[in-house]
């Protein structure tokens, strides 16, 4: 089984705490949302409009000691800026079509602000880019759940924390794929 940290990222939205609590019930493995660990814990510093504005070196000196050289599952999007390539076993990407990401936020509630920013980052790939930089390609496993179901991305990235399938090298492009659609403008306010 696994013997270190698991990490899920991704963009709001991607499904990272759905997925991370069904891999941490099946390898019974402690699981913890970084996010809430940060506002529990006291790494937040202030807030700006809806988001709370976290201290990332506090927040590696709080999860350090609860996470590092245990097996366990932790999610969220600050884990680039928190834990370095060797603290981390593996690293699960999980990607989201801008459409579909769009309408998952929309669903939760999210502003038109909050949904455009999420989603351009998405497009951007921010969080990848911010995965990759900090852990690099051959800990780094990107996973599309636009048009799976949990359980159905849950078996493939489960497939690959038991070794019984490679890692995803991470390949998406949906700036591309906007563009191509004519939607730059709908996701990045400017004049053409």
């Amino acid at each position: 089984m696994i013997k270190g940290i698991i990490a899920v990222v991704g963009t709001p939205g991607t499904g990272k705490k759905t997925l991370s609590r069904l891999l941490s019930s099946h390898l019974q493995v402690e699981y913890l949302d970084v996010n809430e660990v940060a506002i529990q814990k006291g790494a937040v510093i202030g807030k700006d409009g809806e988001e709370y504005v976290v201290s990332t070196s506090k927040l590696r000196r709080i999860l350090l000691p609860m996470s590092v050289g245990k097996p366990m599952i932790l999610s969220g999007h600050l884990i680039p800026s928190v834990l370095n390539k060797s603290e981390v076993e593996l690293v699960i990407l999980l990607r989201c079509a801008p459409e579909v990401l769009e309408k998952r936020l929309a669903e939760r509630g999210y502003s038109q602000d909050k949904i455009r920013e999420n989603v351009a980052a998405e497009i951007l790939g921010v969080v990848a880019a911010e995965a990759l930089k900090r852990f690099g390609v051959k800990k780094v496993s990107e996973h599309d759940t636009s048009n799976k179901s949990p359980s159905d991305t849950f078996a493939e990235v489960l497939e690959v924390i038991l070794g019984k399938a490679p890692l995803n090298a991470p390949k998406i492009d949906w700036l591309t794929k906007v563009a191509e659609k004519g939607l730059l403008q709908k996701y990045f306010q400017y004049s053409p």
